[in-house]
């Protein structure tokens, strides 16, 4: 923009007009202000060229940054097509292969499966076997006990009744032993007192007989 003290072409022009119409016996001053006048006009004339080309140029730099942010939103319109198209791709990439990772692990999952499910089959199998081997196991054992503990009663109970007879024919023997040794002992006491009454006969008589023979002699 121009400040108001400037001086414009239409001013200028009347400057000059006025300068011709001025007669040669002007002053001194006259002349002074029409040079002065004069080197405005072209300092203006000059500076209206300066701005112009420096408008032109700020147009040309303006021009060339539109051209520049235009080629970099065709660029950048581009890349993003590209970035996006790339990302389907990888989208679409990615998604086949989960799907055939998801695939190939379902199938691995079941044949693990499977085959975890015949391995549990065949260890049930096996402790079946096994329940049923103790079980049978456990009974034999329990009759062999039952049958062990009837014969040790059995056992028992003959060793008693032989206890039991022996102690009778025992008693039965001391019982004899002692009668027998009863009766020898009356015997013998008996025997013992006959022996006796005949001694104390005897010597009863020896005394008649001393006490005789003492008589005879006295």
């Amino acid at each position: 923009m121009q400040s108001s003290g400037s001086v414009t072409p239409s001013t200028l022009r009347a400057s000059r007009l006025r300068s011709t119409k001025m007669s040669p016996e002007s002053s001194p001053s006259a002349g002074r202000l029409s040079n002065l006048q004069e080197r405005c006009s072209g300092f203006q004339m000059n500076l209206e060229g300066e701005v112009q080309q420096r408008r032109v140029e700020d147009e040309n730099r303006l021009q060339l940054i539109r051209d520049a942010i235009s080629h970099l939103d065709r660029v950048l319109q581009v890349e993003t097509r590209r970035r996006q198209e790339a990302l389907k791709t990888l989208q679409v990439s990615l998604e086949q292969q989960l799907a055939t990772s998801h695939a190939r692990l379902h199938d691995e999952l079941r044949e693990v499966n499977d085959t975890l499910t015949g391995q549990l089959e065949s260890v049930a199998a096996r402790v079946g076997d096994l329940e049923r081997g103790l079980n049978e196991e456990r009974e034999t054992r329990i009759k062999e006990a039952e049958d062990a503990s009837q014969s040790t009663l059995r056992a028992v109970a003959t060793l008693q009744t032989g206890l039991e007879n022996e102690k009778i024919q025992r008693l039965e023997r001391e019982s004899a032993i002692m009668k027998r040794i009863g009766d020898d002992v009356f015997r013998l006491t008996e025997k013992q007192e006959a022996e006796r009454v005949a001694r104390e006969g005897g010597v009863a008589q020896l005394r008649d007989d001393l006490e005789v023979q003492t008589c005879i002699y006295t």
